[in-house]
């Protein structure tokens, strides 16, 4: 999905975990961050209004909360997270994709290659 907003969330030095970047997905749906520091780390879905598919792993793995589940990153580090999504309804689909077909299926991925 295009236009999504995804927030890097990560817990560095004792801390709790903070927002510290965002992106926002491109035409097929992906993202990425550099990571400046070493941390343990989650993506979330900063974007209001979607339903998630079930976790599955090497797949969705972003939960029913909008968010990934926490990794270790390091600064040089590269980190894959899926995440399927959904809008529940045909108005706000076609009001996000810009696309009314009686086929057409709002529910597509983000990605992080």
């Amino acid at each position: 999905l295009p236009n999504i907003v995804i927030g890097l969330w990560c817990a560095r030095n004792g801390q709790p975990s903070a927002m510290v970047d965002t992106d926002t997905t491109g035409p097929s749906g992906v993202y990425s961050f550099s990571v400046g520091q070493p941390g343990r780390c989650f993506v979330r879905v900063e974007t209001e209004g979607f339903l998630y598919g079930p976790r599955v792993d090497g797949e969705n793995q972003i939960g029913p909360d909008g968010r990934s589940p926490e990794v270790d990153v390091d600064s040089n580090g590269v980190i894959e997270i899926n995440g399927g999504l959904f809008l529940p309804f045909e108005e706000t689909c076609v009001e996000h994709c810009n696309v009314r077909d009686e086929h057409f299926d709002c529910g597509w991925g983000i990605w992080n290659p």
